[in-house]
């Protein structure tokens, strides 16, 4: 051990060496050690004593391996399991801020939508009752008729949703009434109209 290695080295080894031969055990550990070059090297040392037919021991067999490429893969394994932990974890709250978000955003949109519809209901319920005709006109399309409307014109209220409300006057008025619904302004000042 003096030979092959430095001081400090030597006597870890001649320690372990000192085991064996006191408690006639094997010897299983690792030991870093200095190459000649100056590198770490990781040794996997297995020491066994050498008994004569008497059980009486007389020596020592040792191997030493070198197991640095096997020590730096597992490092570089951990580091990346570490890595990847640390990773997931990141993510995993990344996804529980998004999922608290959206689950807000759910909760603000269920309570808009509630109030909505409360609103839509008054005001067809407004609408349906008052004496004065009232339509909702999309596209040139009948979406919404009350049935002051329906009695104005004749039709039973089932049967002008769909309708092209222009078709709904006489001939000789749909011009001027198309005319009418397309303008931008909306404003007129004819009584009649």
């Amino acid at each position: 051990d003096w030979e092959i290695h430095n001081e400090t080295t030597a006597q870890r080894f001649v320690a372990s060496d000192r085991v064996v031969f006191e408690t006639g055990k094997p010897y299983f550990g690792e030991e870093t050690v200095k190459s000649k070059d100056g590198q770490d090297l990781v040794l996997s040392v297995t020491k066994a004593p050498l008994k004569d037919k008497t059980g009486e021991i007389i020596g020592l067999a040792g191997i030493s391996r070198d197991i640095t490429a096997i020590k730096r893969a597992e490092e570089t394994l951990l580091n990346a399991r570490e890595e990847l932990k640390t990773r997931v974890e990141e993510r995993t709250a990344e996804l529980t801020r998004s999922n608290t978000r959206l689950h807000e955003e759910i909760v603000e949109r269920k309570r808009v939508e509630h109030a909505l519809r409360v609103s839509e209901q008054q005001y067809r319920l407004l609408a349906e009752n008052m004496m004065d005709g009232i339509v909702i006109v999309q596209e040139g399309k009948l979406v919404f008729a009350n049935a002051a409307f329906a009695a104005m014109v004749r039709y039973p209220l089932d049967h002008l949703l769909g309708v092209d409300l222009v078709a709904l006057f006489p001939d000789h008025a749909q011009r001027t009434t198309h005319d009418r619904l397309t303008r931008s302004d909306h404003k007129t000042t004819e009584p009649q109209w």
